[in-house]
């Protein structure tokens, strides 16, 4: 068996790199990792009654931002005239 270093420059970085996707593609997907109803509503229960209002907003507006994306309105155009309406900034 022979040291990474004795294969010349080309197959290294081959190998460094099918290494670095294997390992982003293994902690991509334990990020990624579905939470459930139940959990969800768990984390919103033991939010500040400030955090909990926060999060009713920020849902509000995605809502908001959603119903124009359904009818018919480009995400970013949505997201922008949703900003306006509620008078924040995008």
């Amino acid at each position: 068996e022979y040291h990474i270093d004795c294969l010349p420059a080309e197959t290294r970085m081959a190998l460094m790199q099918q290494i670095a996707k294997e390992e982003a593609d293994k902690s991509q997907s334990a990020e990624t990792r579905e939470m459930s109803s139940a959990e969800l509503w768990y984390e919103f229960d033991l939010a500040t009654d400030k955090q909990k209002e926060r999060a009713t907003v920020a849902h509000e507006l995605c809502v908001r931002v959603r119903t124009y994306v359904d009818d018919g309105m480009n995400q970013r155009e949505a997201m922008r005239k949703v900003a306006d309406e509620a008078g924040c900034s995008f």
